[in-house]
């Protein structure tokens, strides 16, 4: 063999081409090393927001797809069965922080699925077609970045505010005295629901909200903004 054949080789090496596979084991490893690979059971964690897609692919189309194309990946890695997980929250630089299922999630239909009890994906009608959930995860995006592009600009070329027609009360922080079970909110991103549980156990004081259009979240209270509409 030649030099050039050898490194050729080497190169394309990994550790599953190791011939001591003795006993079973779980193989650790990021979706791109994972292509062109199958095994018989595979885990995706943290299918969430600002993860799966990335925080930093969220802001074009483009991103947006390739990221969706990534999980189709690892999904299709599975010759058995493929568990798919997140959290409902992360403690992430300091902060813990709610965290909300993956977009692309709602791209597959439910009765292709074994749903954990309780699951927000469990609703008969949360499926939406995957055209009309990739237009509706980009449009708020799409809001803020034409807000910013017609934003007036000061002489010293400081951002203006503009005046705000909402009420003062829209968007903002709310303690649990405020709250109370059966008070409908409204959330920027959510819509509007109803609160059927306010957990007072633990430190962070947390909401369980019904929503109209994507079911039941948690938030936790400290992080989420959003306006009363009535008690």
């Amino acid at each position: 063999l030649s030099l050039v054949d050898f490194l050729s080789e080497v190169s394309l090496a990994t550790d599953q081409d190791s011939d001591e596979v003795s006993e079973e084991r779980i193989t650790l490893m990021t979706v791109h090393a994972a292509k062109g690979l199958e095994f018989n059971n595979v885990f995706i964690v943290g299918v969430e927001e600002e993860l799966f897609p990335s925080a930093m692919s969220c802001d074009t189309l483009s991103a947006i797809e390739e990221e969706r194309r990534l999980l189709y990946v690892a999904i299709t890695r599975a010759k058995s069965h493929c568990m798919i997980s997140y959290a409902s929250s992360r403690f992430r630089n300091g902060q813990t922080k709610t965290c909300s299922p993956s977009r692309f999630l709602k791209d597959i239909d439910p009765r292709y699925l074994a749903l954990s009890a309780g699951n927000d994906f469990a609703r008969p009608d949360s499926f939406i077609n995957p055209i009309n959930n990739y237009r509706e995860s980009m449009r708020p995006r799409v809001e803020r970045a034409t807000r910013s592009t017609t934003s007036p600009f000061s002489a010293h070329g400081n951002v203006t505010p503009t005046p705000s027609s909402s009420s003062a009360g829209d968007e903002d922080l709310h303690s649990a005295s405020e709250l109370s079970e059966g008070m409908r909110i409204e959330h920027s991103r959510f819509g509007k629901g109803d609160i059927t549980e306010i957990d007072r156990s633990a430190a962070d004081v947390r909401i369980t909200v019904e929503f109209d259009t994507v079911g039941v979240k948690k938030l936790l209270l400290k992080f989420a903004r959003f306006k009363i509409i009535s008690q």
